[in-house]
Order: C-alpha cells, then structure tokens, then sequence
C-alpha cells in the first residue's frame, strides 16, 4: 500500500490566485507597471494570478485590466455604487475586492493610510499583501517578506 508523503497536502495541488487591487495611481504608464509592478509580483508568486480584481477608476485600474486581457488572465471590474451607498461606496467595494481576493496589490496614497491599514489587517489574517509607495519610484514591497511595514 502506497502512503502519502509526508509534504504533500490533498487539496493544495493547485491554489487559485485572484490578485486585487485596492488604492489607484493616475501617473502610472504602461511600461512603470510592466517592469517596475506586474514583474516582481510575478517572480513572488511564481506564476500567473488566474484572477484579477480591479476597482472601476484610476489609471492603474485601466492599465490593468488591459495587461489582464493581453495576458489571458480574467478581470472582473467592481464598481463603487455612489447612487446607492452614498460616501460608503468605496468602503464597501473595497471590502467586496479583499473579501474575494486571495493576494492583495495596494496602491498607496499620499495623503491617507486607509489602504495600508487593510493592508495590515489582511496581512495578519494570513493573505499575501504587495504595495506600491506613493512616490514617484514605484517601488513595490512583498510585506510577507518586509517586516518593516507598519501605519504611521
């Protein structure tokens, strides 16, 4: 009788990955978010997200969806309902995207820390977070491997 390795786990042969994406970016080119965002984020995860979840305005958002569909990776578009939700809209479609994603991309703000700190929090519920500083250096961090991160 063959017995299971001892690293091998039933049901973890293949993860899904369904990136989202909360914050946005209005100065981001096609090229910053292909070199300097999207390929570091692949060399992390080792492969392709097999989802993307993007929120429905800013730059970034479009420049994604448009690599996710170059790339086959489905995108789906949440849309914040101001007419219904009033000033609520964007916390609820924020928490729609981390709610269903499995990895987190936060584009970070220069004037608040409301991304960051649901960042954090999911970071400690075990969910995978990458960020992009508010400069203009677009550097990206993995803070599962960044133990520096912290709110202000």
């Amino acid at each position: 009788m063959l017995e299971p390795s001892a690293h091998i786990h039933i049901g973890k042969a293949y993860e899904r990955i369904c990136l989202g994406v909360l914050g946005k970016r209005q100065d981001i080119s096609k090229q910053e978010l292909q070199e300097k965002i999207m390929i570091p984020i692949l060399e992390s995860l080792g492969r392709m997200p097999d989802m993307l979840l993007l929120p429905n305005d800013g730059t970034s958002s479009a420049l994604l969806g448009l690599w996710g569909e170059r790339c086959e990776v489905k995108t789906d578009t949440i849309i914040a309902d101001w007419h219904k939700l009033g000033r609520r809209a964007v916390i609820m479609r924020d928490a729609r995207i981390t709610k269903a994603a499995t990895h987190l991309l936060l584009f970070e703000g220069p004037r608040s820390d409301y991304i960051q700190k649901q960042g954090l929090r999911e970071l400690k519920k075990g969910k995978p977070v990458f960020s992009v500083s508010a400069g203009k250096d677009w550097e990206i961090v993995n803070w599962e491997l960044d133990t520096t991160c912290q709110v202000k």
